[in-house]
């Protein structure tokens, strides 16, 4: 108790980094059922960083887990990012048009950089509304190509998570670069054969907020504590990687697209026909996740989806010889009702989630808060990775859907047990358990059972619609309750765990 009084006083903004030893899939599982707000997590790790805000820290104690404190205060970089942006931001034009990326532009400078973008080349950019976020703010796209009407697709989007700027900052320079190179012999070709479609922020509601009010905000503004769009989605709807906590950073919404900023994700990619790729852009990790996200059972289309993310990780680090690892997407964490597996699961598109700059461990620890000095080097990145994807996709045809990732039954079973929305799913055999978790016989009930899914063999293009509809049910037949079960858990580790060892770190 009073080492945490002693670390609120040298923490006037009130949060700290944390890094928790998980040794165990159920130990990170007990994290996540915390609701705490989890940063990142290395692939096959035995930890997570953690942020921990005023009055978080019993909770954190009680689990009786190890843990160091990696930045005492989070307070002093996040206010000096805010005075710097306060001041004279450049955010020029012509003749540098770079100059725009010289630091982190807010939503209506976004916005209408991608207006200027369609009125500089019309004849081959064209702005897509798809929508209103819950606030009622714009959900612009744009749109580059000069292929015929009915060309293959590749969407880019960015932004589901608010305080991911690097993400919106790229995904916008990648727009921004197709327009103004359309004409370089690397993209040409591309354009004359396929569309390009981005939508740089997903979630405007968010960016403001994280802008104006929480730097690190994650969750788009439903009330009374936001909803993560990356979970929205009904493949898999409310499985492993997912809370029914509303508090929780991770909490899923009363079903699927029951967010208006996802369900603007769902219009526009179904209108995109043939919709060919996806690609999700967030932070922090350098990473090319491919489907499944929920399971490390290989997808049906695994050879091709794997291949390609080579491809992509390779394209990315071409310019600074960044590392991005491929792996599929349960092999960094669990994430059920997430925008990749269902662009896979149900449209049949190549779908990845990109895990920008920094490392996940590195000597600066502020992965949502790069410095400018980064924009342009990932967009380097970004741009020579979606080029290199382009390319070898071109002449593909998608792989296909043909799979939701099985509908999730409740089922007896001793694979997993679930709290609070969460699942506690052991590693594979021949996997250390400290990282890699294993979706197959366990998922999100209530009560004693466990959920599995049933293999993708057998199972009928009826059953698969029936997963995705727009329900509680979507993907994901079983529910949780968060209430009680929360505070048992913690009055049963109370005496249960032993006493944590805590550390800070200079």
């Amino acid at each position: 108790m009073l080492a945490s009084l002693l670390l609120f006083a040298a923490a006037p903004h009130g949060d700290a980094l944390v890094r928790v030893q998980t040794p165990t899939a159920s130990d990170a599982a007990t994290v996540h059922e915390l609701g705490l707000d989890v940063w990142t997590e290395v692939p096959q790790g035995p930890w997570l960083d953690v942020r921990v805000k005023q009055g978080q820290w019993a909770q954190l104690d009680v689990t009786g887990l190890d843990y160091e404190v990696r930045v005492p205060d989070l307070g002093p970089q996040v206010e000096a990012e805010r005075l710097r942006l306060a001041g004279p931001v450049a955010h020029g034009g012509e003749p540098d048009p770079d100059a725009f990326f010289g630091d982190f532009a807010d939503l209506a400078q976004i916005h209408a950089r991608i207006d200027e973008l369609a009125a500089l080349h019309p004849d081959i950019a064209t702005v897509i509304e798809t929508g209103e976020s819950l606030e009622g703010r714009r959900l612009p796209a744009l749109r580059v190509t000069r292929a015929p009407e009915g060309s293959p697709t590749i969407l880019l989007d960015a932004g589901q998570h608010a305080r991911e700027w690097i993400g919106i900052s790229s995904a916008t320079c990648v727009a921004d670069r197709l327009v103004r190179r359309a004409d370089e012999p690397e993209v040409a070709p591309l354009l004359a054969a396929m569309q390009f479609v981005i939508f740089p922020v997903v979630n405007p509601d968010g960016y403001v907020h994280s802008w104006e009010v929480d730097r690190l905000w994650r969750k788009n503004r439903r009330p009374p504590d936001g909803v993560d769009l990356n979970r929205n989605f009904p493949v898999v709807f409310g499985g492993p990687g997912a809370s029914d906590n509303p508090m929780a950073g991770n909490y899923h919404g009363e079903a699927a697209f029951s967010e208006p900023e996802s369900a603007a994700v769902r219009d526009l990619a179904e209108d995109l026909d043939p919709l060919l790729a996806v690609v999700d852009v967030h932070s922090y990790g350098q990473l090319v996740l491919y489907p499944w996200g929920f399971t490390l059972d290989p997808a049906p289309a695994d050879d091709a989806l794997s291949t390609a993310a080579q491809t992509l990780s390779q394209g990315l680090g071409a310019a600074y010889g960044t590392p991005y690892e491929p792996i599929p997407g349960a092999g960094l964490y669990p994430a059920s009702g997430n925008l990749m597996d269902w662009a896979y699961g149900d449209l049949g598109a190549y779908s990845y989630v990109l895990e920008m700059r920094p490392a996940s461990d590195v000597e600066f620890p502020l992965g949502f808060v790069l410095p400018p000095e980064d924009i342009i080097p990932v967009c380097d990145e970004l741009y020579d990775g979606l080029l290199a994807l382009s390319e070898q996709l071109a002449d593909t045809d998608p792989p296909g859907a043909g799979d939701d990732g099985g509908a999730w039954e409740s089922t007896s079973s001793s694979g997993g047990s679930t709290e609070t929305g969460q699942t506690t799913i052991e590693p594979p055999q021949g996997t250390s358990s400290s990282g890699g978790i294993e979706g197959t016989g366990a998922g999100t009930t209530s009560g004693s059972t466990t959920a599995a899914p049933r293999g993708s063999e057998g199972s009928s293009t009826e059953a698969q619609g029936a997963d995705s509809e727009t329900s509680a049910d979507s993907g994901c037949g079983c529910t949780s309750s968060a209430g009680g079960t929360y505070w048992a858990l913690l009055g049963l580790l109370l005496f249960a765990r032993r006493t944590p060892r805590r550390r800070a770190v200079a």
